[in-house]
């Protein structure tokens, strides 16, 4: 009993923390220089998915919407400043160095790979691909990504740590 007691009160404790750095936001709880921005730069977009969330140490706000047939995350300060854009674009639209130079590292890491995501993500007036693969080596499959800059030169790779979903049972 005394054991699953404590799952229980780990599990909540676990939900609460995970709720308070990711959690979804009505329009009504985003500065409204944020929804102005996003109303001005991107005027044909979808409904817009709003996220308070931590970043490094920072307290942040996420918009996800689609714009022009593509999907889009911009990431802004507690200010309203626009601090990142990540755009995801298929794999086969990348510059053709771009491309070369990806299918080239992922067939040095890996036995195998599969490309699931590829987006163009632009900070602080630098651009980035960044690739998420999932990618087999010795016997094992796991998820990366990969970061590319503008002239195809390899930046670094991540690898994507999948948190299991919390049980009581």
């Amino acid at each position: 009993m005394k054991k699953l007691l404590l799952l229980f009160i780990i599990g909540n404790v676990y939900l609460s923390v995970s709720a308070q750095s990711d959690k979804r936001l009505s329009a009504n709880n985003v500065p409204s220089n944020i929804t102005a921005y996003i109303d001005h730069t991107y005027p044909s977009h979808s409904s817009i998915a709003y996220y308070r969330e931590m970043n490094a140490d920072s307290l942040c706000y996420e918009a996800a919407f689609k714009y022009n047939k593509q999907n889009f995350i911009l990431l802004f300060d507690t200010l309203g400043n626009c601090l990142e854009t990540e755009m995801e674009i298929p794999f086969e639209k990348l510059p053709e160095a771009i491309e070369e130079a990806v299918e080239q590292k992922l067939k040095a890491d890996f036995q195998k790979h599969s490309i699931k995501k590829t987006e163009l993500v632009t900070y602080t007036d630098k651009a980035l691909y960044e690739i998420e693969v999932q990618g087999k080596k010795e016997h094992e499959a796991e998820y990366y990504e990969y970061y590319f800059d503008d002239k195809g030169s390899f930046i670094r790779s991540e690898k994507i740590e999948l948190k299991p979903i919390p049980s009581f049972f």
